[in-house]
């Protein structure tokens, strides 16, 4: 399975553009927060980030594009997918839950 870095490096090569954009998201969350917290594992392992009440566990990771109506499902953790207009992605697998969008009124899960 690659890493995170080593998917980054492969769209950065095939597709400039979406490249970009990927650099921004990552710049957006550091913004929002989460600069200085450690890698996303120490933060998972902590309970920092997509945590589930007890007793509970996730199924599908999946959301609905409400721009471009693509579905997207992330299958296993650092599985970072966006949909085809670039406005949602997902990440996490069954591991945790994340979701990149500049509004809650992009997606549907």
């Amino acid at each position: 399975m690659a890493t995170w870095n080593d998917e980054k490096n492969h769209v950065r090569k095939t597709n400039a553009e979406i490249g970009k954009d990927i650099d921004e998201i990552e710049a957006n969350s550091r913004i929002r927060g989460f600069q200085g917290m450690g890698d996303i594992d120490e933060r998972i392992e902590a309970g920092w980030l997509g945590s589930l009440p007890p007793g509970r566990k996730i199924l599908r990771n999946a959301a609905r594009c409400n721009h471009c109506g693509e579905v997207i499902e992330s299958t296993y953790r650092h599985d970072f997918v966006t949909c085809s207009c670039g406005r949602v992605s997902v990440d996490g697998g069954l591991d945790y839950l994340r979701r990149c969008v500049e509004s809650t009124d992009d997606y549907t899960d």
